[in-house]
């Protein structure tokens, strides 16, 4: 792609044995041993958590590009771009310039040239001889095919390796053999994040559930508080919504519907109101119709929760229950929800049917159910006959 010749490559097996956390006492890391000053003007970041010299993809196609760049400079003589990349552009153009020099073996001779550049130049010949002619040194360079052999993925946000390992069943030690350009073990954002070969797919869904019932639980901290709808006789879901002023995508999401256009009668919806409501004139007066419903009461001063049950026919139990308070103690000002007065509500049993079934529809037990309408046994139901519901709590 580059237009470089494929012995480039022996550079990497010279500079570090393609060690790729390999760092020099002088400051060059990775692979190709770049140096702080080329890794930035080739875009490579080093950071307290990142550092791109050590990946291999990256580093790979910088030190290509700083080698095309060092051909250019040097007019294509690979001696002098060999020495060049080891010991520095401005160093070797000043010492030809200064002796007047014009090929690597003529300005090596100089003296105080550098020692490492002057062996630099020769290793990487015998290094290419040996590998082109491995016969000759009693040894085989195994066949490699050319292929990708790992998935390049890239996250939203920072994830620890220990979370990778958790949810997505990868080993600690393959990310960490794969990535060692991320210091910290963790894969952070928008940086390139390596995995075996067809596991990127399967981490990112994997993940990505993870992530959706991370937000879901976050969501459902931020509800100002819960409501219970039961479900009426031409209700529909954009109805529901549009009374409470809760998105219908939202109301579906919360209660793991599969579809908007299907709801019983009786089902119970649960209504995330969010806080947001409080502060909102318009929304909170849409939010105390759509309670009055089942009747509320906003709470006044010298009130008690003993008082207002009494006033209303119900106790202090089912007002704690059904409004979610932890104690006996509430503010003037906040608005209850009183529960129904009702005992039992009727219910035609369709088919498909079952006792447990409408127990976890209607939010009592199979055993109130049955204590209710007199039945002996779980089956004694029939589609068409008509059951008495007791009421929540009652």
């Amino acid at each position: 792609e580059l237009g470089l010749p494929l012995e480039v490559a022996v550079l990497g097996v010279l500079e570090s044995g393609y060690d790729a956390r390999a760092m020099s006492h002088k400051g060059a890391g990775g692979v190709w041993q770049i140096m702080p000053g080329t890794a930035g003007h080739y875009k490579l970041r080093i950071t307290d958590k990142l550092d791109e010299r050590k990946d291999l993809v990256k580093s790979t196609r910088a030190a290509l590009l700083f080698l095309r760049e060092l051909s250019k400079q040097f007019n294509g003589d690979w001696d002098l771009v060999l020495a060049a990349y080891n010991g520095g552009p401005n160093y070797l153009r000043k010492m030809l310039d200064q002796h007047k020099k014009k090929t690597f073996w003529e300005v090596s001779q100089v003296p105080g040239f550098k020692s490492e550049t002057l062996e630099f130049v020769p290793r990487f010949h015998a290094l290419l001889h040996i590998m082109k002619n491995p016969g000759e040194y009693l040894f085989k360079i195994p066949e490699m095919e050319q292929a990708e052999v790992f998935d390049v993925v890239r996250f939203s946000e920072n994830i620890s390796f220990d979370l990778l390992s958790k949810y997505a069943g990868i080993p600690l030690e393959m990310m960490e053999e794969l990535n060692p350009h991320l210091k910290e073990n963790e894969a952070l954002a928008q940086v390139n994040f390596y995995l075996p070969k067809k596991f990127g797919n399967l981490v990112l869904k994997k993940i990505r559930k993870y992530y959706a019932k991370l937000r879901l639980e976050k969501y459902r901290k931020k509800t100002l508080r819960v409501v219970r709808y039961r479900v009426r006789k031409n209700d529909t879901l954009l109805g529901i919504s549009k009374k409470f002023n809760v998105p219908r995508g939202r109301i579906k999401r919360y209660n793991r519907l599969r579809s908007a256009h299907y709801l019983r009668i009786g089902q119970i919806l649960k209504i995330p109101i969010y806080r947001s409501v409080k502060s909102r004139g318009r929304v909170a007066k849409k939010y105390r119709r759509a309670l009055s419903r089942k009747g509320a009461y906003r709470v006044k001063t010298g009130d008690t929760l003993s008082r207002i049950a009494l006033r209303h026919g119900t106790t202090v139990a089912r007002l704690k229950k059904v409004n979610r308070l932890k104690s006996s103690f509430v503010k003037a000002g906040v608005l209850l929800t009183i529960p129904s007065t009702a005992k039992f509500q009727p219910y035609r049993v369709a088919r498909g049917d079952t006792l447990t079934g409408l127990a976890r529809m209607f939010g009592v037990s199979v055993r109130a159910i049955m204590r209710a309408n007199k039945l002996r046994s779980r089956h004694e139901l029939a589609a068409g006959k008509t059951l008495l519901i007791p009421d929540q709590g009652s």
